[in-house]
C-alpha cells in the first residue's frame, strides 16, 4: 500500500478541530455537573468523542500505509504500535491521573465506610489506572474519562493486526462494510451510540462504538487519499471548503442541541468533513499548518485529561451556587491545570534528559 501523495505530512486542520471538539467535551461535562434542570450546555457533547475515534482510525491507517513488509511478527508489531500510542499520551496521563487521584481522595473518599470497603475501593483504582475500564472488569472510577483511551486501545489491539495482515482487503472491504453493519446494528438495537458504559452483546457499547468509528477513520484515509490525488480547480477547492465547514457546523449544532435519533447521520457528516480536511484540498487548509495549531492539538489532549480533578473539586467547593458560577470556575481551573500539567511534563522531560542515566543507574547497571 503506497501512502497518499500529500502536499504536507502535517495536517494542522486536524489539530484545530481536535482543540474545538475537546472544548465542547469540557463544556458538556461542566454542564452535566453544574446545569439546572431547564438548561444544559451542549446536551449531546458526549458525542464529540466520535471525532477523536475517527481521527485515531485515520492515523492508524496512515501508520499501516507507511509500513514496509518485514520480518517482525504481526503480534510484536501490534504491541509496538500500541506502545507508541500509549507513549504519546502517557506523560500527560500520569500527571492527570495523579491530580484526579488526589481530588478523589480529598473529595470522594468515604471515611465513614469500613476499612475493608475503602481498601477494596483503593485497590480498584489500579484497574482504572491501567485503562481496563472497557474490559468489563469492575474498577473504582478515579478518572472516568479513561473509558475513551481504554476502548481505543482495546479496539486497536483487535483491528491493527487484521489491518496489518490483510492491508488492501481490510481497507477497501472489511473497514467500510463493518462500519455499515455495526452502525445498522447499533441503530436498530440501541438507537444511539451512548451511553458507553452499558453492557451489550459480549462488550460495552463503548467498545462497539470504538470499533465502528476506528474502521470509519480507516475509510476516511482511503477516500481522502483518492481525493488528494485529484488536480482540482480553485473553484472546486472553494466548494470543498464550503462543504467541509458546513458539515462541521451542522455537527456542532447537533452537539449543542439535537435529536438522539440523528446521531448516525451526524457520524457520516463527520466522515465527509474529515475526508476533506485530511485530503489537504480545502482552500484554507494552509492557514492551519502552523505552530499555534500544533500547540492546540497537544493542548486538547491535556485539557481532556485534566477536567476530572477540577470538576470534582469545584463541585465540592461550590455546591449551592447558581450553575454559571461553578461552571466558570471549572473552565478556568481546567485550563490552568492543563497548562500546569504541560509545564510539569516539559520540566520532567528536561530533567530526565539531563539526569536520567545517572538515576536509572541506581537500579539498573549500564555496564
Amino acid at each position: 500500500m503506497n501512502p497518499a501523495s500529500e502536499k504536507s505530512s502535517y495536517i494542522g486542520a486536524l489539530d484545530f478541530w481536535k482543540f474545538l471538539f475537546s472544548i465542547i467535551i469540557v463544556f458538556y461535562h461542566g454542564g452535566l455537573s453544574f446545569h439546572t434542570d431547564t438548561y444544559q450546555i451542549f446536551s449531546n457533547g458526549a458525542l464529540a468523542v466520535d471525532f477523536f475515534f475517527l481521527v485515531s482510525g485515520y492515523l492508524m491507517a496512515v501508520s499501516v500505509s507507511k509500513m514496509e513488509d518485514r520480518e517482525l511478527s504481526i503480534g510484536k508489531d501490534t504491541l509496538s504500535f500500541l506502545w507508541r500510542k500509549i507513549r504519546a499520551f502517557l506523560p500527560y496521563y500520569l500527571v492527570a491521573f495523579f491530580f484526579a487521584f488526589i481530588s478523589w481522595g480529598i473529595f470522594s473518599f468515604d471515611l465513614s465506610s469500613s476499612f475493608l470497603k475503602n481498601a477494596t475501593a483503593a485497590i480498584g483504582c489500579l484497574q482504572n489506572f491501567l485503562l481496563l475500564d472497557m474490559t468489563g472488569i469492575h474498577t473504582t472510577s478515579v478518572m472516568g474519562l479513561t473509558w475513551y483511551l481504554s476502548a481505543m486501545l482495546l479496539a486497536m489491539a483487535i483491528i491493527y493486526p487484521l489491518f496489518r495482515k490483510y492491508r488492501e482487503t481490510y481497507l477497501y472491504l472489511i473497514a467500510p462494510f463493518s462500519c455499515l453493519l455495526l452502525a445498522g446494528y447499533m441503530c436498530q438495537t440501541y438507537g444511539a451510540l451512548t451511553p458507553y458504559n452499558e453492557f451489550g452483546v459480549l462488550v460495552f457499547h463503548g467498545m462497539a462504538r470504538a470499533v465502528l468509528e476506528l474502521n470509519l477513520g480507516c475509510f476516511v484515509f482511503l477516500v481522502s487519499r483518492v481525493l488528494s490525488q485529484i488536480n482540482l480547480t480553485k473553484l472546486s477547492r472553494v466548494l470543498l471548503t464550503i462543504f467541509e465547514w458546513g458539515f462541521y457546523f451542522v455537527v456542532i449544532a447537533y452537539l449543542y442541541t439535537g435529536k438522539r435519533s440523528d446521531v448516525f447521520t451526524v457520524l457520516f457528516l463527520l466522515f465527509f468533513a474529515l475526508t476533506i480536511s485530511t485530503s489537504h484540498q480545502s482552500a484554507v487548509s494552509f492557514l492551519f499548518d502552523n505552530r499555534v495549531c500544533k500547540f492546540l492539538g497537544k493542548f486538547s489532549l491535556v485539557l481532556y485529561l485534566s477536567q476530572t480533578a477540577t470538576r470534582r473539586m469545584i463541585a465540592s467547593l461550590l455546591p449551592d451556587q447558581p450553575w454559571y458560577i461553578p461552571f466558570f470556575f471549572f473552565l478556568i481551573a481546567t485550563i490552568l491545570l492543563a497548562l500546569l500539567s504541560m509545564g510539569i511534563v516539559s520540566f520532567t522531560r528536561h530533567f530526565w534528559k539531563k539526569y536520567g542515566t545517572h538515576l536509572s543507574g541506581l537500579l539498573i547497571s549500564h555496564k
